[in-house]
């Protein structure tokens, strides 16, 4: 079989389980019976104008992005099932999440020199992976750590291999909006951190 033939079939088979997984996801998960729900919910509901308490300040960002998300399809949808709207742009931005995140995974290995039917297999197994499912399900904070590290460690090597200014200011961005998001994710995001570049 060709390289040609090769990169056609695992870029098929990548956007064939990327969309079904989100399908999937859809039809068969409610998003609003996660763990933790009233809990995240109620910080969602700040950014949507709701007097609520806020219980846990962590992952602002994210939930301003769901806030957003949630009008958006409340203008489009323009239904009387909330549970609807809501399972909707929870999936939704979490899909667009997962898209930078995995697209972030695809630059940084191909600029160390993997094969790109190579990557676009191992993207595909990502695609059903468990976990990888559960944070696109559900409305966690972790999604946002999964985008935007590949882009953080992946600018961190350019400014490394460049010393460009503007290079570091952006990886620096990056890595700021991951630390100040969750404990976990800053836990995370210093390990792959250390891990890459001490």
């Amino acid at each position: 079989m060709g390289t040609r033939t090769l990169n056609y079939f695992s870029s098929f088979l990548f956007l064939s389980t990327l969309f079904s997984s989100y399908i999937l996801g859809l039809v068969f998960y409610d998003a609003t019976t996660g763990l933790d729900w009233m809990k995240y919910f109620n910080t969602v509901g700040y950014f949507l104008g709701f007097e609520t308490e806020i219980t846990d300040p962590q992952g602002a960002l994210y939930f301003s992005l769901i806030a957003i998300f949630i009008e958006l399809k409340a203008d489009v949808l323009q239904s009387n099932s909330w549970n609807l709207i809501l399972n909707n742009s929870i999936q939704l931005a979490n899909f667009i999440l997962y898209i930078i995140g995995t697209s972030g995974i695809f630059v940084l290995f191909k600029k160390k020199g993997y094969k790109f039917f190579t990557l676009l297999l191992s993207l595909s197994v990502l695609n059903f992976f468990p976990p990888a499912l559960y944070f696109r399900l559900t409305m966690k904070p972790e999604v946002l750590g999964f985008a935007l590290l590949p882009w953080a460690i992946y600018s961190l090597e350019l400014y490394f291999e460049k010393r460009n200014i503007n290079t570091l200011i952006f990886s620096s961005s990056l890595i700021a909006i991951l630390i100040t998001q969750k404990a976990s994710i800053s836990g995370m995001v210093f390990l792959v951190l250390i891990t890459f570049f001490f």
